[in-house]
C-alpha cells in the first residue's frame, strides 16, 4: 500500500492542505499515482508482513517522478492499553504524531485487540519521540509520550469529565484543533472524532482528562511542523480550559469560548 502527503500546504494558503492517495501495487511491486499535486510528498509502503519504508520525493506535472522504496522490519511500538480499572481496552484507537528525520511530520495510528494490545511500525530511521493519544469505544482519552519501545503500557486516567464542541466539523476541523496537556501530552479531537464517528457539531467526548488543558489550532504547515516535533507549547492558545471530574463543559474551538458549563 502506498501513500502520499504534500509537505507544504500552498504558499497562497493561510490553511494547512492534507491529501492523501492509497493504491495497492501489481504483482511485481510497482503502483503508479496520477493527477498528483505539485510539491513534496511523502511515499509510505507497507507489506504484507508489517515491514514498512517511505521517502519524500518531489512532484510536479512537467517532470514525472519515480521512487523505489526496499522494506525492512524497521522499529515498532508495541504495548497494551487499559482502562482506569486496569482492564485491557479493547478495540480502543492509538494515535501518534511525530518527525522523521527530514523534520516532515508524521502520524500513524492502529486499534488494540480484545486484549488491550498493540503493535506500530515505522521505518527506519526510527523515531526518537511519539506523541500518541488513544481513544477508547466508550469515548475515554489519554495522552501518552514515549519512544519506540516493546513494552509501553497506556492506562486511561480514572478522573474524566465530558467535553461538547459546539461547532465541530469534521471536514473543516480536521488535525486543526489539539488539546495540549501541562507535560506535553498531545491529543488531536480529529483523533476522536474519527473513533467516536462524529462527522458534525456538536462533537462531545465523554471522558476527558479532568484538570488543565490548553486548545492549539495549526492552520500551517509551518505550525504542524513545530507541534509533530515536541514544541506545541509554542504554538499560540485558543483556550486555556479546567475541567473537574465529573463536569460537562462546552467548547467553541473557532472562538475559544469555553464559558459554557452544565
Amino acid at each position: 500500500m502506498l501513500s502520499g502527503t504534500p509537505e507544504q500546504s500552498q504558499p497562497e494558503q493561510s490553511q494547512l492542505v492534507q491529501l492523501e492517495r492509497r493504491e495497492t501495487t501489481n504483482s511485481i511491486g510497482e503502483v503508479q499515482l496520477d493527477e498528483l499535486q505539485d510539491g513534496t510528498w511523502l511515499v509510505r509502503a507497507r507489506g504484507k508482513d508489517e515491514s514498512v519504508a517511505e521517502k519524500t520525493i518531489a512532484v510536479s506535472a512537467a517532470k514525472p517522478a519515480s521512487v523505489s522504496l526496499d522494506l525492512d522490519a524497521g522499529s515498532t511500538l508495541q504495548g497494551t492499553v487499559v482502562d482506569n480499572a486496569g482492564n485491557p481496552a479493547g478495540m480502543a484507537e492509538v494515535d501518534c504524531i511525530y518527525s522523521g528525520s527530514d523534520h516532515i511530520p508524521r502520524t500513524s495510528y492502529v486499534e488494540t485487540d480484545s486484549w488491550g494490545k498493540f503493535s506500530m511500525h515505522f521505518p527506519n530511521p526510527a523515531p526518537e519521540r511519539l506523541q500518541c493519544g488513544v481513544t477508547a469505544v466508550d469515548g475515554a482519552i489519554g495522552t501518552f509520550i514515549t519512544a519506540p519501545v516493546s513494552d509501553a503500557q497506556f492506562a486511561l486516567p480514572a478522573g474524566t469529565s465530558m467535553v461538547t464542541i459546539t461547532n465541530w466539523s469534521d471536514r473543516a476541523s480536521r488535525d486543526r484543533f489539539w488539546l495540549l496537556a501541562p507535560d506535553g501530552g498531545l491529543f488531536d479531537l480529529s483523533w476522536a472524532a474519527h473513533k467516536l464517528r462524529r462527522m458534525d457539531a456538536p462533537f462531545t467526548i465523554p471522558k476527558v482528562p479532568a484538570g488543565s488543558w490548553s486548545v492549539v489550532r495549526v492552520d500551517s504547515a509551518a505550525a504542524f511542523d513545530v507541534l509533530a516535533s515536541g514544541g506545541a507549547g509554542a504554538l499560540p492558545n485558543i483556550a486555556r480550559i479546567r475541567i473537574a471530574s465529573g463536569e460537562h463543559k462546552d467548547i467553541s474551538m473557532q472562538s475559544g469560548d469555553t464559558s459554557g458549563k452544565r
